[in-house]
């Protein structure tokens, strides 16, 4: 089976806006769907992400299409149908998160679709919450094992049959860390004092 690349392309500082201040942290993100996706799937893909994403702590909130104009700070994920040539053949998804405003992540479902008929939503939903970490973390890195991982195999495959991914420690205090607008050299150098 093949590996999945995921490129996460330039990180994004997340607008401050899309996350609000509370005990839990919570993050709008606004699906767009460039060609109809299965509202099933959808559905199913979101509520991956989202339980992804609760594990460590971090509510997301999905914005219908209808809202993404009235939510500029949120995250802008759209469905597309294809992936521009620059990217190879088994990258699902990209992030754009320099862009300041319009869509920050992109989201080749037909390729998901194709490569992946039985684990759909499973995929899709963990391709989501890989994406979406990268623009919480706001810096470009992969994790050695589980959503962040840079390609995942047919271990991780399995994994999402029987159960969801996670986040590591280290993701989880990035995207926390940065939320509260430490820097990485902050970060890096309470980690080497441990």
């Amino acid at each position: 089976m093949k590996c999945l690349l995921i490129s996460a392309g330039a990180i994004l500082i997340a607008g401050s806006g899309a996350c609000r201040a509370g005990s839990a942290l919570v993050v709008e993100v606004c699906v767009q769907n460039k060609q109809p996706v299965s509202s099933f799937v959808m559905a199913r893909a979101q509520a991956l992400a989202a339980a992804t994403f609760a594990e460590a702590g971090i509510h997301i909130e999905w914005l219908p299409e209808r809202r993404c104009n009235t939510a500029p700070d949120a995250i802008r994920l759209q469905m597309d149908s294809s992936m521009p040539a620059k990217f190879g053949s088994e990258t699902m998804a990209y992030a754009l998160p320099y862009a300041g405003a319009g869509v920050t992540i992109h989201v080749d479902y037909c390729r998901i679709a194709e490569n992946f008929h039985e684990l759909y939503p499973e995929v899709l939903g963990h391709v989501m919450a890989h994406e979406i970490g990268h623009v919480l973390e706001g810096i470009a890195r992969h994790s050695n094992d589980g959503v962040m991982k840079a390609h995942w195999g047919p271990r991780d495959y399995a994994g999402m049959k029987k159960r969801r991914l996670s986040f590591s420690p280290e993701d989880v205090e990035l995207m926390r860390s940065h939320h509260q607008g430490l820097s990485v050299a902050v970060l890096t150098a309470r980690n080497e004092m441990k």
